[in-house]
């Protein structure tokens, strides 16, 4: 019911922001569930059982190994859940990889690249590389820097080439006047 509120604005909790209501009621969610089967594990009949513990013993152990990747791509999915590094929607370069987050969940995050391909990264190396947000300065008003490489031939004058690219520029649709191009 709180979660539900904080995510459509309802409720405000101090710095707490409302697109973290919903993965926090996830973790939640988990925890008590958890919660509750330790609190029922002690009064099930078999319990004391030496061969069900015994083989609680073996599959905690087969676990522990199998999983120690899947374990770190959930913790590095909560912290980038909780660093609000990016939202779904953004334009990110991630490594090697360039698009458009298309779903964060707590073991990898999907980019779809501007040639239409889904790429799935793992959060582990998400979180270990470095992340460049496009979106960030657009979402809070300040626009965005455009940069590009221009190659040109030695036989041609570089005072006209610059002097189309910013008459282009210029000409082009939402290009702020200040500053100029």
């Amino acid at each position: 019911f709180i979660f539900e509120r904080v995510e459509n604005g309802e409720i405000t909790l101090g710095r707490f922001h409302p697109e973290l209501a919903e993965p926090t009621r996830k973790i939640a969610k988990f925890l008590l569930v958890i919660l509750a089967i330790m609190l029922i594990y002690g009064y099930t009949p078999i319990a004391d059982s030496p061969v069900f513990q015994g083989l609680t013993v073996f599959l905690g152990i087969l676990f522990s190994l199998g999983s120690s990747s899947a374990i770190s791509n959930v913790v590095a999915g909560t912290v980038l859940t909780y660093t609000r590094a990016f939202r779904i929607g953004d334009r990110v370069k991630v490594g090697d990889t360039f698009g458009d987050v298309v779903e964060k969940s707590f073991l990898t995050t999907r980019i779809r690249t501007p040639k239409n391909e889904d790429v799935s990264v793992p959060n582990s190396t998400v979180l270990s590389g470095h992340i460049v947000n496009y979106s960030v300065m657009a979402r809070e008003g300040s626009g965005i820097i455009l940069h590009t490489t221009i190659t040109i031939g030695y036989d041609v004058p570089w005072p006209r080439v610059n002097g189309l690219l910013i008459q282009a520029a210029l000409e082009t649709n939402g290009i702020e006047s200040d500053p100029s191009p």
